[in-house]
């Protein structure tokens, strides 16, 4: 049927679909600038659950298996890069909070060296003087 890279794609997409339809959460559609809430299992054994809600920095291959995201937060006083595979089973829950303005880069290096305080890095990056947000449904916390 298959050989080579198309053998090895083809298997990826295969597990990244049975993948998704054991999870009980669909991951949204997601750009870098995005203020992302995410949750993360501590230990698969102790079932301590982490929540992070923080700036998008940095985005891998999205439509993959090999999904990669990292969140800027702010944590005990000082900035923290927190990067993820967005197909590990620890990762229980992935929700976007605010939608940024989907034109800029995959990678953000400069907003880990700005220092930014806590309320920055919740806020999502807006570039371009004629913003229209995208489309899309971000639940509100009631």
């Amino acid at each position: 049927m298959h050989r080579g890279k198309a053998l090895i794609s083809h298997l990826d997409s295969e597990e990244r679909d049975r993948i998704s339809a054991s999870r009980d959460f669909k991951i949204p559609d997601w750009r870098t600038g995005d203020v992302l809430k995410i949750s993360v299992a501590d230990s698969l054994s102790e079932n301590n659950i982490k929540e992070w809600q923080g700036l998008c920095t940095y985005s891998k291959a999205r439509n993959n298996i090999r999904a990669t995201c990292k969140i800027n937060f702010h944590l005990l006083g000082s900035n923290v890069e927190y990067g993820l595979p967005l197909y590990s089973p620890m990762l229980k829950n992935f929700q976007i909070a605010k939608l940024g303005s989907n034109m800029v880069r995959n990678k953000l290096n400069h907003i880990r060296d700005m220092n930014l305080s806590a309320g920055r890095l919740q806020e999502p990056i807006i570039k371009g003087r004629n913003f229209k947000p995208r489309v899309g449904t971000v639940k509100k916390e009631q």
